[in-house]
């Protein structure tokens, strides 16, 4: 069995609350639809062409980069000008009084298509689905969420110890344009060489950091010029290694249960296949102001060799984060399933699955579960 063979194998669609959209307001909504793009990368070239601040975009969720996409975002009314591009289609649906964020998601409905499906293995789908739909799922994070993670490195736990540097490093590595990434790799501590190749290129967030780090006394100003950069960025990095926390502890909450081990690229996940019952219904993502720590959690802090208070973006204006609350499990709400003949496999099945779950929880872990082991 396998899924995600082609971009329409993985269709999701934001569904905001009630009384988000209204006729008028001091923010245009826009559906933006996309295929295999980033949406941090389409938002960042629709900021430059508006001109505007990141912070003047609001949106509800990231989405998947291997998939067909339909998300809201919210743009200062002035904003009329609707760019369309091959795989980036914008429509006007109307207004909201606050920028969009993640409370105004009601929940994510995905279209799923899992391909090379054998008649024995048919059996074995079903009863997966069956038991999901009963059971529930435990409420990880996904690989979605962990970009940042990268030669067995997060990004965000060096931010949130201070190695400034191996964040402006990272940086680099994943945001400057290709052709550049290389020649400043080698010119590294060469800051006025640097400035000189994002300059050239054209590359205005590598103008702005080099600009700083190239005056004399700043030379190992890292603090101040990882700042320089996109904070959308920064806190999508420092939650990654959060939701990496609280993964790790989820997991060891369920292990010595009846399971399977799923792989993440963060490492291996315990999924149970028996029905589970908790006393509490939520834990903590954590952060330095979490209330209580179970013991899960201090287990998974010591195997880091992290504390709680180090959980803290420190020198950094703006970029905060706090404790939250999580469900540890979720329910998939399955709308509707169908087996058909497999164009692209000859001799196979296609199943196509619709289905709903809450903000924050991932379809691909229902599709990782429903293909365990084939």
């Amino acid at each position: 069995m396998r899924y995600k063979y082609t971009i329409e194998d993985f269709v999701v669609s934001e569904r905001l609350k009630e009384g988000v959209i209204v006729p008028e307001g001091k923010f245009r909504v826009l559906l933006l639809e996309k295929k295999g793009r980033e949406t941090l990368e389409v938002l960042q070239r629709l900021q430059r062409r508006w001109r505007l601040p990141s912070r003047a975009i609001g949106i509800a969720g990231i989405k998947d980069t291997h998939a067909h996409t339909f998300q809201y975002m919210s743009v200062p009314a002035h904003v009329k000008d609707l760019p369309q591009e091959k795989d980036v289609i914008l429509r006007f649906v109307g207004y909201c009084h606050e920028p969009l964020s993640a409370q105004d998601l009601l929940s994510n409905e995905f279209v799923l298509v899992i391909r090379q499906v054998s008649e024995e293995e048919k059996t074995l789908l079903e009863r997966r689905l069956e038991f999901l739909q009963h059971c529930g799922m435990p409420n990880y994070f996904d690989d979605q969420r962990f970009g940042s993670y990268e030669e067995g490195e997060w990004v965000g736990k060096n931010l949130f110890l201070g190695r400034m540097e191996r964040v402006l490093c990272s940086y680099i590595r994943t945001h400057a344009p290709k052709k550049l990434q290389e020649r400043l790799s080698r010119s590294w501590g060469d800051w006025k060489r640097c400035l000189v190749l994002s300059e050239t290129h054209s590359w205005k967030v590598g103008v702005r950091v080099f600009s700083f780090l190239a005056k004399e006394g700043h030379e190992k100003g890292f603090r101040h010029a990882v700042g320089l950069l996109d904070h959308r960025y920064l806190l999508l990095v420092a939650n990654a290694y959060l939701s990496f926390l609280f993964n790790r502890g989820l997991s060891l909450r369920l292990e010595g249960k009846k399971g399977v081990y799923l792989s993440s690229k963060e490492g291996s996940l315990f999924f149970p296949t028996e029905e589970v019952t908790f006393s509490e219904r939520e834990g903590w993502i954590v952060a330095y102001d979490v209330p209580v720590l179970d013991p899960y959690m201090e287990r998974v802090l010591i195997e880091e060799g992290v504390s709680l208070s180090d959980l803290k973006v420190r020198g950094i204006y703006g970029v905060t984060v706090h404790a939250k609350k999580r469900d540890f499990w979720v329910y998939p709400h399955i709308l509707r399933s169908e087996w058909s003949e497999d164009e692209c496999f000859p001799g196979f099945w296609r199943f196509s699955l619709e289905l709903s779950l809450p903000p924050g929880s991932y379809a691909t872990l229902v599709l990782k579960f429903l293909c365990h082991g084939s």
